[in-house]
């Protein structure tokens, strides 16, 4: 009988160092997986911005593209004399230009063909 009770002492023994053991493991380990997930949450974070950027970027250069296309055809609709409204050139560098009238410009030279297309393009949304 005597013999039974250590057994089971050892064996309750056994069994709490095993469970602590156990608990230690876990706790150690979960601060591992912890940190592992921080880590890889850091890092899609990192790719998906990368990704966002590259788009944001490919779009920007794609509505660059665009405006620059639209601008070369308004420089070309203007010299064909074929703009809609009625925007002349002259009309059109009186615009962009600072004049007393628009027969006589003070600082025309100022002010390159592309910014008075850029402003002109601007102000019609082309």
């Amino acid at each position: 009988m005597e013999e039974k009770l250590i057994e089971e002492e050892v064996a309750r023994r056994v069994e709490a160092v095993v469970a602590k053991r156990v608990e230690e493991e876990m706790e150690k380990r979960k601060e591992e997986i912890e940190a592992e997930v921080l880590r890889r949450i850091e890092d899609a974070k990192r790719a998906m911005e990368a990704v966002m950027l590259a788009e944001l970027e490919r779009k920007r250069q794609a509505e660059l593209k665009e405006q620059q296309i639209k601008e070369v055809q308004f420089v070309d609709r203007l010299y064909d004399g074929d703009v809609d409204g009625s925007c002349s050139f002259v009309d059109l560098c009186c615009t962009f230009t600072d004049h007393d009238d628009c027969g006589q410009f003070r600082h025309f030279t100022e002010l390159s063909l592309y910014e008075i297309v850029h402003d002109c393009c601007s102000m019609m949304d082309l």
